[in-house]
């Protein structure tokens, strides 16, 4: 098989997931990009190419992991083109809890089995990525945008894809520090108590509700959870001091963005630049440096762009 097109150019949002009691399930995509564009021909057998934020370490040639998602789908298809160019820029901070490492692998993937004419089919793809990634829930928001419900069973992926209210807007604290997702999973206890199970499942269906109809009233309340943040917050040091300033000026919810250290807080179009801004002032004392960006949900996921 030999490539069908000489340059795919694709566009990833970030992510978003547990939201609170959807442990691994959950995940909504943020209006927040990283593009990758692959180029067939050139005059080494790889040339990678990053810039944007938090681009510090990123390797430059076969272990990058964009790169390692790329070659899965050329060992797939059997083919391996003799020269590529990869230019990827970054706009999602690495390690921070908003699904990089999900879009490195969709991105990875997407732009590798779009050259090749899409030899593998959507479903394909995805289970692809999942195995990678280890966990749907990012995966599945970056590669279909929206709010997203997904399972791995049987073999089979298992999708729910909802579309945010247009209203809801997402108030993010991300840190300078980052917080690697297999050292916030391992503070995680083998077990968990039925009541903090049935105190986690009982809530999904009222977030999901309110997430999709912006009635967020009551969010606060089911955006609770027992089974991965009361042990991640200890790696989070300003944890308690964020959550009580984000309810003081208006968010409507708030919890650890994926395996953290950033911070989510819901709110809605109206208050969002309000909260962003009290929050921005707010932080400014602690001794430690947080960057606050107002975004709204992405719809799109995963999107070849033109050029």
């Amino acid at each position: 098989m030999r490539p069908a097109k000489h340059k795919v150019r694709i566009r990833v949002p970030a992510s978003t997931a547990n939201l609170g009691p959807g442990f691994d399930c959950l995940g909504m995509a943020l209006q927040l990009y990283n593009e990758f564009v692959l180029s067939i021909g050139g005059d080494t057998p790889l040339e990678v190419n990053v810039q944007g934020e938090d681009t510090e370490g990123i390797p430059l040639d076969g272990n990058n992991l964009v790169c390692r998602a790329m070659g899965r789908i050329f060992q797939i298809a059997g083919v391996e083109p003799e020269a590529m160019r990869l230019d990827i820029t970054l706009h999602t901070p690495l390690a921070r809890g908003l699904g990089s490492s999900a879009s490195a692998i969709v991105g990875g993937m997407g732009v590798a089995n779009a050259i090749l004419g899409y030899p593998l089919s959507e479903e394909e793809l995805l289970a692809e990525m999942i195995e990678m990634e280890g966990h749907p829930d990012n995966v599945v928001a970056c590669f279909y945008g929206g709010l997203t419900a997904s399972l791995v069973a049987e073999g089979k992926v298992i999708v729910r894809r909802y579309e945010p209210a247009e209203t809801l807007r997402c108030v993010l604290v991300i840190p300078d520090y980052p917080i690697p997702t297999r050292e916030a999973r391992r503070v995680l206890p083998r077990k968990i108590a039925i009541k903090d199970a049935v105190f986690n499942i009982s809530r999904i269906p009222f977030l999901l509700d309110m997430l999709r109809t912006g009635d967020l009233r009551l969010l606060d309340i089911v955006m609770d959870d027992r089974v991965h943040q009361p042990y991640r917050r200890s790696l989070i040091p300003d944890y308690d001091v964020i959550e009580a300033e984000a309810k003081r000026v208006g968010g409507a919810g708030v919890c650890i963005s994926g395996a953290g250290p950033t911070l989510l807080i819901i709110t809605d179009v109206a208050s969002g630049q309000e909260v962003r801004a009290a929050l921005e002032k707010a932080l400014l004392p602690l001794p430690r440096k947080y960057s606050v960006q107002l975004v709204a949900p992405d719809l799109s996921g995963m999107t070849e762009l033109e050029g």
